[in-house]
C-alpha cells in the first residue's frame, strides 16, 4: 500500500512540476523598432516558400465536434494540398494549384473548394498577396487592411494574432495561439516562430487546425 501511495505521490509531483514550466515565448525582436509594411511582410514571410505539417483538424458544429489527422503541403503563391485520414485511409484529398482544382469531394463545385482551400491558404500564409494593404501603427500592434481583410500583428514578435475577413457577405474571423520554434529557413539567419494553432470560426462551423512536426521549404517532390 505504502509504495503505490509513494508512487501516486511522486507521478502526482511531476504532471505538477512539468505544468509549472513556462511554455517557450517567441524574442520581442522588433519591438521598439519602426518597421514598414514591405518590411513587415519580408520579415514575416522570413524566405518560407512552403511548409510540410501534420496536422490535427477539430471541427465543431452545434454541439458537435469531429477530430481527424492529416498532412498540409502549402507553396507560394498559390499551391494548398490537404490530405486527411480517418484509420489510416484517406477521407479526403483536395489540391489547389493556380486555376488547377482536384478534389476527391466531386459533389461541391470547383469555385467552392477553391474559396474554401484558399482561405484556408491564407490563413496560414497570412503575409501573401499584401503589398497593396494599407498599415496602421498601434502601441502593440499592426494593422493590415485590404478591401476584405483585417490583419492585427504583433508589433514585438510579427507573428498574426487575428484576421477578419469578408467573404461573399459571410464574416469569418481566425485567431492564432502557440507560437513555436519551427526551425530555420535558407534565406533567414536565426529561428523561424510560427503560430502552431489556428482557429477559424466562420458562424455556423468552427476548426482548430493544429500544425505539427513543420518540414520548411521541403524539397521538391515531398509535397504530400
Amino acid at each position: 500500500m505504502w509504495k503505490k501511495l509513494w508512487k501516486f505521490f511522486f507521478i502526482s509531483h511531476v504532471f505538477i512540476l512539468l505544468g509549472c514550466v513556462p511554455m517557450a515565448v517567441p524574442p520581442p525582436a522588433y519591438q521598439n523598432v519602426e518597421l514598414s509594411l514591405p518590411e513587415v511582410l519580408s520579415i514575416a514571410g522570413g524566405g518560407l516558400d512552403s511548409i510540410k505539417a501534420e496536422v490535427n483538424v477539430n471541427a465543431e458544429k452545434d454541439e458537435a465536434s469531429y477530430d481527424i489527422g492529416g498532412l498540409i503541403f502549402l507553396k507560394r503563391p498559390d499551391w494548398l494540398h490537404l490530405k486527411l485520414y480517418n484509420f489510416g485511409m484517406v477521407v479526403f484529398d483536395l489540391t489547389i494549384k493556380g486555376d488547377m482544382v482536384s478534389s476527391s469531394k466531386p459533389n461541391m463545385t470547383n469555385s467552392r473548394f477553391k474559396e474554401l482551400g484558399m482561405e484556408l491558404y491564407r490563413s496560414i500564409f497570412w503575409f501573401e498577396g499584401l503589398e497593396n494593404a494599407n498599415m496602421r501603427r498601434h502601441e502593440t500592434e499592426y494593422i493590415i487592411l485590404t478591401p476584405d481583410r483585417e490583419i492585427r500583428i504583433d508589433r514585438a514578435t510579427l507573428l498574426p494574432k487575428s484576421q477578419k475577413v469578408i467573404l461573399n457577405g459571410r464574416r469569418i474571423d481566425i485567431f492564432y495561439d502557440e507560437p513555436r520554434n519551427v526551425g530555420t529557413t535558407r534565406f533567414r539567419e536565426g529561428n523561424l516562430w510560427y503560430p502552431s494553432v489556428v482557429k477559424i470560426n466562420t458562424g455556423k462551423y468552427k476548426f482548430t487546425l493544429t500544425l505539427k512536426k513543420f518540414l520548411l521549404n521541403p524539397a521538391s517532390g515531398e509535397e504530400g
